[in-house]
């Protein structure tokens, strides 16, 4: 008989619905999304669909600027990303995608602009894949592959101490922007998916890891200090909304 798992998920008024896992004979698993409200499969859908075109628009883009190196750094992590993230619903490699858009922004005043972009496709296929890190260096050069594995926390059970951790982040004109970008990201899309300690974990990582990490990346890298001025403003005004929200939700 096929194994059923069925998964409750509500992650905000507009997206709660039923995940049923089901594993065919073939061994092949088949993801079924049941949805409480039309309004929950419209968001769902809309998020579907713009994942799809700022995929599209990235590898057009890549393509348009000869970024060969990183096209290839895209089909290879997105070999891996295949399922979806903590929501239930949106792809996992949404979260590679939306980090190599805010590179491309920033592009113009990085050192290697094309292996910080594909640094940000792969940084988490080494943590969560197990993929060595000479096969990122065969295939996509050594300033990748150290930038990779800096950005990898743990690897295959040996986990690096977060002082130890960013400290060598903040060493790598690379994984110093990627990282930064990284969390950008993971705050941006916590609030309808972490419980309200991770939230306030995240934020009190921010303070006390990224922000200094950035610092010590801008007084080495003079190059791209706009770019570490802009991730950082970023954060600091990310960190006070999602602060704001909780008082406000506290006092409500």
């Amino acid at each position: 008989k096929n194994k059923r798992v069925v998964q409750k998920k509500a992650t905000g008024p507009l997206r709660k619905f039923t995940v049923r896992r089901v594993m065919s004979r073939d061994g092949i698993l088949n993801m079924i999304y049941r949805f409480d409200s039309i309004a929950a499969l419209y968001v769902a859908m809309t998020d579907l669909i713009e994942f799809q075109k700022q995929r599209i628009l990235l590898r057009g883009w890549l393509h348009g600027r000869g970024y060969f190196l990183a096209c290839s750094a895209l089909d290879f992590a997105e070999s891996f990303h295949t399922g979806t993230r903590k929501d239930g619903v949106t792809p996992e490699f949404s979260h590679q995608v939306q980090i190599a858009h805010y590179v491309r922004t920033l592009a113009h005043g990085l050192i290697y602009p094309e292996r910080t972009l594909a640094a940000a496709l792969l940084h988490d296929v080494c943590e969560d894949y197990e993929v060595g890190f000479p096969e990122i260096e065969k295939r996509f050069g050594a300033e990748t592959k150290t930038a990779v594995e800096l950005l990898t926390k743990t690897y295959r059970g040996a986990q690096i101490p977060p002082e130890t951790y960013f400290t060598r982040i903040g060493d790598d004109p690379i994984a110093s922007i990627v990282k930064g970008i990284d969390r950008t990201h993971n705050v941006q899309s916590m609030i309808d998916v972490f419980s309200r300690a991770k939230q306030e974990a995240y934020l009190n990582e921010v303070e006390e890891y990224f922000l200094p990490m950035l610092k010590q990346a801008r007084r080495t890298f003079h190059r791209q200090e706009e770019a570490y001025e802009n991730i950082k403003h970023m954060l600091v005004n990310q960190t006070a909304l999602i602060r704001a929200i909780h008082r406000a939700e506290t006092r409500a």
